[in-house]
């Protein structure tokens, strides 16, 4: 049987969440969507238009496929997002992958993802975007790999996406999409982390007095990833920027403690407890988070079920982070850092890389230990010397009051 399906084994895909897979399996172990075979790329290698040529895919969605590409006018990588050929023919589709490559082209900031050039592809017809590449890892695979981050780390982040939406929702546009899994991190080794805030392909533009039919989408549509969309979202009723709030709040409390707040066995399930069922707190998800309660009320505050309760604006919510008392939280940094540098010490791990002042204060510590012990090990034996004395001393007495006593009745 094992060997059976091995040999069912291919690479799959998740349409939902995007995850690819070498499995036999029929289902996402993620949110149970029916996975997809992934097909072999032929267009690898190729070039395209005489401009880009394609080095290696990145990743696979519903409407198209990202490669890693260089540009041959300078030899510069760049991301470049290929239009799926299925829906060349799709009007609606050919409109909304424009309105992507146009909404990010028209928004710059430090931490939004930048757009090169927007066309045709000559020889198939379909529409392409040549984006900035990043050299990054996605914030959902880093939470994958290291767990909960670094609480200082994680605000720095939160206030830079706070910062990317405010633009964003400036220009008319709810992003809809937002996770950790669009969000790229850069620097996460260091204090210097910073994130870009990418795929806007269900990005929704608001109407406004100069673009009164720009919206794609229309009250009863559902768009958007089931673990982060809100409860407005997944009601399919009409959403606005707080919908991009709550997805906020979905992504600092899955930074935070390693863990989404909201999750079902199913797409239909997630979405009803988006509705229905409070967020847990930080403690019920993992009993060793230990954060100031404000930023908990914080990203509470962001997951309310009325959209009239959150944070009604990015620059609301960037305040309130703003007033963390971060001196709490190099206060836990340090003590989290002296624990475990402690534990190396006793470890008999090597103390080179531990700060000096650990060192020196681990070794009074240990020196205080040796000569407790030793003063105690110097009391027990007297007290063994003096007991052993006693003894001899009371069996001598009774010799001699036996001695004496023979020699009175003889």
């Amino acid at each position: 049987m094992a060997t059976s399906d091995a040999r069912n084994e291919i690479k799959k895909r998740c349409p939902a969440c995007h995850i690819e897979l070498v499995t036999a399996g029929l289902v996402c172990p993620n949110d149970k969507t029916m996975l997809m075979a992934v097909k072999q790329d032929t267009n690898i290698g190729s070039t395209i238009n005489g401009q880009y040529e394609l080095i290696d895919e990145l990743g696979k969605g519903g409407m198209s496929t990202v490669y890693k590409a260089k540009y041959l006018f300078n030899n510069e990588i760049v991301a470049f997002k290929v239009m799926n050929p299925e829906l060349i023919s799709d009007a609606q589709a050919n409109k909304r992958f424009v309105l992507e490559g146009k909404t990010i082209s028209s928004m710059h900031h430090p931490n939004l993802v930048r757009v090169y050039d927007l066309g045709v592809i000559d020889n198939t017809g379909q529409l392409f975007i040549a984006m900035e590449y990043i050299n990054g890892i996605s914030l959902s695979d880093l939470l994958k790999k290291l767990g909960p981050m670094d609480p200082i780390k994680a605000i720095k982040i939160f206030l830079q996406l706070c910062d990317a939406l405010a633009v964003v929702h400036s220009n008319g546009i709810i992003h809809r999409d937002l996770k950790a899994g669009n969000i790229m991190v850069l620097n996460h080794h260091s204090d210097d982390i910073y994130v870009k805030l990418v795929d806007f392909g269900i990005a929704k533009l608001l109407p406004s007095a100069d673009r009164p039919t720009m919206s794609l989408t229309q009250t009863g549509d559902v768009f958007g990833s089931p673990i982060y969309m809100s409860p407005e979202q997944c009601l399919g009723v009409s959403v606005d920027f707080r919908s991009d709030i709550y997805a906020l709040g979905i992504v600092m409390f899955e930074t935070l403690t390693g863990s989404v707040p909201i999750y079902g066995n199913t797409v239909v399930e997630t979405m009803h407890l988006h509705v229905s069922a409070e967020p847990p707190r930080f403690n019920e998800i993992n009993p060793n988070i230990n954060l100031p309660m404000q930023i908990e009320q914080i990203v509470l505050k962001a997951l309310n079920k009325m959209p009239a309760n959150r944070f009604q604006t990015m620059l609301e919510l960037k305040e309130a982070l703003l007033k963390v008392d971060v001196s709490q939280l190099h206060d836990l940094r340090s003590k989290q850092v002296k624990t475990s540098s402690r534990l190396k010490i006793f470890s008999d791990v090597s103390v080179s890389e531990i700060p000096k002042e650990i060192v020196a204060e681990a070794r009074i510590s240990k020196q205080a230990t040796k000569e407790s012990l030793s003063a105690g090990d110097r009391v027990d034996k007297a007290a063994g010397k003096i007991s052993s004395k006693l003894i001899i001393g009371l069996i001598l007495l009774l010799l001699a009051l036996g001695l004496v006593a023979y020699t009175i009745f003889k």
